[in-house]
Order: C-alpha cells, then structure tokens, then sequence
C-alpha cells in the first residue's frame, strides 16, 4: 500500500507510532522507505501490510511522477495531511491523481495528522477534500498522543480486503 503527502506531514512518524507504540521525531524521509506493518483484522487474522512510505519533498514528487512503475501494483493508498496545515490538505490533489493514474480504483483513505496541534484545517474543508480526492473515510490522528494511530492500517486493511476478496 502507498503511504503520500507533503514532506512533514507525519507519515513515517505514524507508521512508528502503530508498529512501536512510541512516539518518535523523524527527519525526513529521502525517496522513498520501505516499512512492514502487522495489522490483525477483526477477526483476529494478522496480515503483513508492505508501505511505500514516499517522500513528500517536490524534488521527488518529479521522479515518482515520471517513474509510476515505483506505484504501480498498490492495493490501496492513504493520503496524509497535517491538521496544522491547510496547505498539506491543498496539495493532495497532485498525489491523489498520481496514485489513481497508476492504479485505477484502488481503496483510499484521508488522514489527518497532529490533532494535538492548534488546526488551521476545518471540518468543511476534509470532507470537501474527501469528494474530491474520491477518498472512502477519514481518520484523524496523533502520533505524539498515540491518539488512532491504529485506525487508518486497520481501515485500509478492511478496505482492500473488501475490494480484492482476500
């Protein structure tokens, strides 16, 4: 599954918070890193989730955009902002339409991160931002508070094995 947003916005500090239970500081991630998540479904099945965590910085956002085989195969992606950040959210846009370029239909989610922090993203603006990205839920979160750090793997977990019939 693709894990994209601008650089900042938490991916990889997310992903640590679910997998360690902690909260770590991250610096950013250069290209792009490779994360392997054990996520339990409902009923208690572990499932092996492989993250392309994609670097948010524009001087890689060009070489995904002309190298789509680095996407290419995904089962589901989920589109992160900071709640902090109105223009985290704006530029999801741009990953939205190259995760769909590549991949068609798959499961997307929103999420929000740093709900710990004063907000400058409303709730009009997500679920705008929901139609028009064609996200399927949002979740917000706070790596820092531990606060649904499970939920958007588990989510994207029961999303895709809705689509694929797993």
């Amino acid at each position: 599954m693709l894990m994209v947003g601008d650089g900042g916005v938490g991916k990889s500090t997310l992903v640590d918070a679910y997998r360690l239970r902690k909260f770590f500081s991250h610096e950013p991630t250069l290209g792009l890193n490779l994360l392997v998540c054990n996520v339990d479904d409902e009923a208690g099945r572990r499932y092996k989730l492989i993250i392309y965590d994609f670097s948010g910085q524009l001087r890689f956002f060009r070489v995904y955009y002309n190298v789509p085989s680095l996407m290419r195969g995904a089962h589901g992606a989920i589109l992160v902002f900071d709640l902090s950040s109105l223009m985290t959210l704006t530029s999801l846009r741009d990953w939205a339409d190259l995760v769909k370029k590549v991949n068609e239909d798959i499961p997307i989610i929103l999420v929000g991160t740093k709900a710990d922090l004063e907000r400058e993203v409303g709730e009009e603006e997500i679920n705008e931002a929901l139609e028009a990205l064609g996200a399927h839920a949002y979740v917000e979160t706070s790596a820092r508070l531990l606060k649904n750090v499970d939920k958007p793997f588990k989510l994207i977990l029961s999303l895709i094995k809705e689509k694929f019939g797993l």
